[in-house]
């Protein structure tokens, strides 16, 4: 995990040095980097935080992670996940401005573990898919950014029981694995471009 770590960060650190100089929207001082959060997870108390990299006048990368960990002391109700996912977004505007509509190709792992008094799932979980979105100026500098992406979905899990007089979790299904098609993203996010 730690080798994975250092490589995105090397990887982040160069699309930064290496991005080309282009222009911002409505000051129209140069952008490289915007720092986003996508608002829809901050309902299931998931904070995240993402990087968007600008590399062409049409062309941005962007790299984002969530982290929800929560739970009730009775061992019944759980909400616990953390993923990380990229995108690469092809702008249709073709002035370098990264506003309108862009289209991307996106990618998410993680994992998971819900219950929610029913059985609950623990596992992982990988997403591929094509996105759309919508980026708007707030003022200066802040856009919101609204898209959805369809594609792959593949989660591999187990099925669990808590008793509570037992105090203990009892394992009903292991290995499962579900593969299909659906909804792979789905934001509205505010970013500050720098």
């Amino acid at each position: 995990m730690k080798k994975k770590q250092i490589l995105i960060t090397a990887a982040l650190a160069a699309l930064l040095c290496l991005a080309p100089r282009v222009q911002a929207q409505d000051d129209r001082r140069p952008v490289r980097v915007a720092l986003t959060t996508n608002t829809l997870p901050y309902a299931l108390l998931a904070p995240n935080l993402g990087v968007e990299v600008f590399v062409s006048p049409r062309l941005s990368l962007a790299l984002d992670g969530v982290y929800g960990w929560w739970g009730y002391p009775d061992g019944n109700t759980i909400i616990e996940n953390w993923s990380i996912g990229g995108e690469a977004r092809y702008w249709l505007r073709p002035d370098g401005r990264y506003l309108g509509h862009h289209l991307g190709l996106g990618i998410r792992s993680g994992q998971y573990d819900v219950a929610w008094n029913d059985p609950g799932r623990r596992g992982q979980f990988t997403l591929a898919g094509i996105n759309y979105g919508h980026t708007w100026v707030l003022r200066r500098r802040w856009t919101v950014d609204a898209g959805l992406g369809l594609g792959y979905v593949r989660a591999k899990y187990d099925k669990y029981q808590w008793h509570p007089d037992t105090r203990c979790y009892e394992r009903l299904a292991a290995g499962r694995v579900k593969n299909t098609f659906g909804l792979t993203d789905l934001h509205v996010s505010i970013s500050y471009r720098f």
